[in-house]
């Protein structure tokens, strides 16, 4: 938990804008208790406690006229850009409203400058070296590469450095794949709906609503619209900043509203968890890693389906339905790594077995196990990572100071891959 001196806040937006951001806030019929905004060393804006914090106080609550959703845009508008997602269409609508001299000017002034993403949003940095971005960010062969920018495998397949032995990872498993896929057929909707949208005006306001919307579920509600279209943007509870675990967040019909999870002192940070993301994920979708997460994990289907396919155990493991979806967390590689590799040591009947949990405690194979996971996941993966990591480190020594919190991100998550991989090593992590 981080302890900020509340008196060197409001440097970046200045004591006007602050000033005029709260009476906004109030004239919304937010209300607020013990906390306020500042700028966070490195992280923009975040809330801090003014006082000491009791766990289960009421912190903030927004009433649900103030929020931003699909019912905000008019009618006509969403008509015109049918069909698009919810988030294309509030980018869309927000993008084309002139925001600066609407209503919602005294919250806008607090949502990151294009420039901010530029730095921290992966998308975004093929063109970093360009004034503009262009929509060529979302041609499928784009490479990182061209950057010098090794990604980690559940960021971009096409940057991963392991042999595949012929193995080609689903692109549908990309985060990035994902994230251009959607941001291309939003775009496209909107380019014909708006001729006259720039591409660099609709992806920052696009990835505003990307790293700044809530999803919600109606109470005694059966059924829901798609997961993706229940997003709303809340302002001031969208300046608290994430962490693995933190406040509560609650909506119901009348706002959203946030609850102490613990009691905070007068200076400290207060947090919300955005939910039980990896750090691969957290830097996709919002441009940070945490130094420390607990639900932090990284796949290895990269090494380790190199050694299963066009074998008769990959047919083996997908009658099963344990083919693929391999992963290593804080806490060792997951259960279906670990029955990845048993398939490859035992008997198919022992391996039923071990699978039902009739055989979990039979330790014959373990040192077996353990090795074969060093020789086809842990060891190639970390040489993969220490190559990548000095790759990025000449590459970061070489840059302007313009593009280094780029590469410094980038460095960090190969540090904590390896560091997850270097505890894995250890073992004993199969079987157990």
């Amino acid at each position: 938990m981080s302890r900020l001196d509340k008196t060197a806040g409001f440097k970046m937006e200045g004591a006007k804008r602050a000033s005029s951001f709260r009476s906004w806030s109030a004239a919304q019929g937010i209300t607020t208790n013990g906390i306020d905004y500042c700028e966070i060393p490195n992280s923009g804006l975040g809330i801090v406690a003014k006082r000491r914090l009791e766990a289960g106080e009421e912190l903030v609550n927004v009433p649900f006229p103030a929020l931003v959703t699909i019912n905000t845009v008019p009618k006509a508008f969403r008509e015109k850009h049918n069909p698009i997602t919810t988030q294309g269409l509030l980018a869309a609508f927000l993008a084309s409203s002139n925001i600066e001299k609407t209503a919602y000017a005294p919250w806008a002034d607090t949502w990151p400058a294009l420039a901010s993403f530029r730095e921290s949003m992966p998308i975004c940095w093929p063109q970093h070296r360009k004034a503009a971005l262009t929509q060529d960010l979302l041609d499928e062969t784009t490479s990182h590469h061209e950057w010098d920018l090794p990604f980690p495998s559940a960021i971009d397949h096409s940057s991963a450095n392991f042999p595949g032995a012929g193995f080609e990872a689903d692109p549908n498993l990309s985060l990035l794949q994902k994230q251009r896929k959607k941001l291309k057929a939003d775009w496209e909707r909107v380019g014909e709906a708006l001729p006259n949208m720039s591409f660099e005006r609709y992806i920052h306001y696009w990835l505003l609503v990307n790293t700044r919307t809530f999803y919600f579920e109606m109470p005694n509600v059966r059924t829901h619209p798609p997961r993706d279209d229940r997003i709303v943007m809340c302002p001031f509870i969208d300046l608290f900043n994430h962490q693995d675990t933190g406040c509560n967040v609650q909506f119901a019909d009348t706002g959203y509203t946030v609850t102490t999870d613990r009691t905070y002192d007068a200076g400290d940070q207060v947090y919300v968890s955005y939910g039980r993301h990896s750090n691969d994920f957290l830097l996709v979708e919002y441009g940070f890693v945490l130094s420390s997460n607990r639900w932090d994990s990284t796949p290895v289907d990269h090494c380790l389906m190199a050694h299963l396919v066009n074998t008769p155990v990959e047919e083996q493991l997908r009658r099963a339905g344990y083919l693929g979806g391999y992963f290593l967390n804080n806490d060792g590689v997951c259960y279906r790594t670990q029955v990845a590799v048993r398939a490859q040591l035992l008997p198919e009947q022992s391996w039923n077995d071990f699978i039902a949990g009739r055989n979990f405690d039979d330790t014959r194979h373990e040192d077996q196990a353990q090795a074969l996971l060093a020789s086809q996941v842990l060891g190639p993966y970390l040489q993969e990572a220490e190559g990548a990591l000095e790759r990025l480190q000449r590459s970061f020594e070489a840059s302007s100071s313009t593009f280094r919190r780029s590469y410094r991100i980038l460095i960090q998550r190969w540090e904590q891959i390896r560091a997850l991989l270097q505890r894995a090593a250890k073992g004993p992590v199969v079987g157990s």
